[in-house]
């Protein structure tokens, strides 16, 4: 048997619900579909953009690489720079001295008195020492005395006089130092 009823119910609000809730749904899924759309667009745009900034950074890596090799090389140069400019101006300062001992003999050999003569000179450096002999203290004096006119030798003064026998002479045997000074040029 069949049964109906008669009795007429509402459908429409139900339906009418069911329909909202329907529409509901596929607004929350279309939003959700847009969210996760526009988050993986996003996704790509900031891959791109990473992509970018490390490739800007491996550049900016290599281009630092680069700038230090020329600063090591910079750093080699100056220092190639400084040395050749050391050793030019110990040459010039060698030019400059290489007259400097024919001057001091010859100037030693023209202010010699008669009865002195040298057994021996050493120069270290600026500092000179004059070992010699002569006939008598008065000798020494008037030696030191000329010795005063050289002009590349300076503060000369007598460490040691001492009389001594050297087969069957008689003579006095003495020690000078003193400074050599550079010639100024033009003298």
């Amino acid at each position: 048997m069949i049964r109906i009823n008669l009795i007429a119910r509402k459908r429409g609000a139900s339906t009418k619900r069911a329909i909202d809730f329907r529409n509901f749904l596929v607004g929350v899924g279309a939003a959700l579909g847009l969210v996760v759309v526009a988050g993986v667009v996003a996704s790509l745009l900031l891959g791109v953009r990473i992509a970018d900034l490390e490739a800007q950074k491996s550049d900016a890596e290599a281009d630092l690489r680069m700038f230090k090799d020329k600063a090591a090389q910079i750093a080699n140069f100056e220092t190639d720079r400084k040395n050749f400019q050391d050793k030019i101006a110990v040459i010039q300062e060698l030019r400059g001295n290489q007259s400097q001992p024919v001057i001091l003999l010859d100037q030693v050999a023209r202010q010699m008195p008669e009865r002195a003569w040298l057994t021996r000179m050493e120069a270290k450096g600026p500092e000179l020492t004059i070992v010699g002999r002569a006939m008598g203290n008065s000798d020494i004096v008037e030696m030191m005395r000329r010795f005063k006119a050289i002009e590349v030798l300076d503060g000369l003064q007598l460490v040691e006089s001492r009389r001594m026998t050297d087969k069957d002479l008689s003579a006095y045997e003495f020690t000078l130092t003193g400074r050599l000074v550079q010639r100024r040029a033009g003298s």
